[in-house]
């Protein structure tokens, strides 16, 4: 379960970087305001930490949780705002509140899971390994 986790999130990560990298040139040619240009600029920096993300938990690198934790915080605030931003900025229909909520809970679900796999990864790559006989080896 634990392998399971740690490549579904390096696999989330790098499909998240390349669909970001791929939608920038078309994310500040439809941004109009405050809130849609955060929105833009998020998502250059989500690509760009998901990208690090990736390659630090396949590398089991021990700044990889820090990194993921950076990009499920931007992914988070992108998904949300722009759940509202390019739609309904005043919450005037009903379902813009529900939605919004709907999002942020969701993509935090995501990220606190890809967050987990790093962290687990990283925790596990330092543990002593034992050899063939069961002994763990002294230091």
């Amino acid at each position: 379960m634990r392998k399971a986790g740690w490549v579904l999130g390096i696999l989330l990560l790098a499909t998240c970087a390349v669909f970001g990298f791929l939608s920038i040139p078309d994310e500040f040619r439809g941004s109009h305001g405050a809130l849609q240009r955060s929105v833009s600029i998020g998502v250059v920096f989500y690509s760009v930490l998901a990208t690090a993300g990736a390659i630090g938990m396949a590398r089991r690198l021990r700044w990889s949780p820090a990194v993921v934790a950076a990009w499920g915080g931007v992914t988070t605030y992108v998904a949300t705002v722009a759940s509202f931003a390019f739609h309904d900025p005043g919450f005037n229909e009903p379902g813009t509140t529900v939605g919004t909520f709907a999002t942020f809970l969701c993509v935090s679900l995501i990220a606190l899971f890809i967050w987990w796999a790093a962290r687990d990864a990283v925790r596990r790559a330092s543990l002593p390994r034992a050899t063939q006989g069961d002994h763990i080896p002294s230091s």
